[in-house]
């Protein structure tokens, strides 16, 4: 289960709270809530801002006594709840704008050894070749670094593969044993979206080549 759909479920299961007359205390809400939070740990980093945001929402009352009626404990719940739903659906919505809208753009560089030229040439009648800048290793790194939208854990999770791919280009086993390790390489980076799997394929379509 991928992250868009981790983050579905959290959402259709937030909203089967709704109505229930539910408060904090509840035992799978407490089960859900601590889901989501370890979840949003893992994916945005522990210090980010989304995490903090669901660590510190309390679906209670801040203030009561115990004449407090059941209802209000009630309403302060389905009200933090609903502001979960929506920073959930906010969260998906990212995901898809980031898929959809490429949001990674290749850095301009003086230093000609930060790209390597891709060549694809079309022998079908008619010989056409077309010169693909892809970035290197290093731009890829400053790229992840400055993006946004990955958390500090997936961001690491990248970094690690990218150091793969060059373990891969350095390796001098086989042709096949080569592929066998990038096929886990490539589950992985298609996975990440199409932002991701652009400028990691031809680093390992180099190294198995």
């Amino acid at each position: 289960m991928n992250k868009k759909e981790r983050l579905e479920k959290f959402l259709n299961e937030a909203k089967d709270f709704i109505g229930k007359d539910l408060t904090s205390s509840d035992s799978k809400f407490e089960a859900w809530n601590n889901a989501l939070i370890r979840f949003s740990e893992r994916e945005y980093g522990q210090n980010s801002t989304t995490t903090k945001i669901f660590r510190e929402r309390s679906y209670s009352l801040g203030i009561f006594t115990f004449d407090t009626p059941h209802s209000s404990f009630v309403n302060a719940f389905e009200s933090d709840l609903k502001t979960t739903i929506e920073d959930l659906k906010r969260l998906i919505d990212e995901i898809d704008d980031y898929i959809v809208e490429p949001k990674i753009e290749p850095k301009k560089s003086n230093n000609r050894n930060n790209s390597i030229n891709l060549t694809i040439n079309n022998t079908n009648n008619n010989s056409n070749t077309n010169n693909i800048n892809v970035m290197s290793i290093e731009n890829i790194r400053e790229e992840i670094e400055d993006n946004s939208y990955i958390g500090d854990e997936e961001k690491q999770k990248l970094y690690d593969v990218l150091d793969e791919i060059e373990k891969l280009k350095q390796s001098k086993e086989s042709k096949t044993k080569r592929w066998n390790k990038a096929k886990a390489i490539l589950s992985f980076i298609v996975d990440k979206g199409a932002d991701i799997a652009i400028m990691y394929l031809p680093h390992i379509i180099e190294a198995i080549k």
